[in-house]
């Protein structure tokens, strides 16, 4: 039997998910501390310039309520901050750009 999803994932992307889903799994077991889940606010800094960057993880910047600063976690920044700690380097490509972010806190407070 064939079965089309409507979208094709590589499998890169297929583990990078697997990760993130065990990842959350254990924190929702262990509690999530400082693990970045939808609603949190993560305080970034840039490697580059040392520029701070603040986001709210979203489930989507479509629904009623959103704010400036808000990233949903279908984006690719959104995705790799999804289950991140303190102290995590996030690397991210912008415009063909590569650049590297260290999250400095994490507010899970809603």
């Amino acid at each position: 039997m064939n079965v089309d999803p409507g979208f094709f994932m590589s499998p890169e992307t297929l583990e990078i998910l697997s990760q993130k889903t065990r990842r959350l799994s254990a924190g929702s077991i262990i509690g999530q501390g400082h693990m970045a889940t939808i609603g949190s606010t993560i305080t970034l800094i840039d490697c580059l310039d040392s520029h701070i960057h603040m986001f709210r993880l979203v489930h989507s910047v479509r629904r009623p309520g959103t704010r400036h600063n808000d990233l949903p976690v279908d984006s690719t920044l959104g995705l790799a901050l999804l289950g991140s700690s303190i102290g995590d380097c996030v690397n991210f490509s912008l415009g063909g750009e590569e650049g590297k972010m260290v999250v400095l806190r994490i507010d899970n407070k809603n």
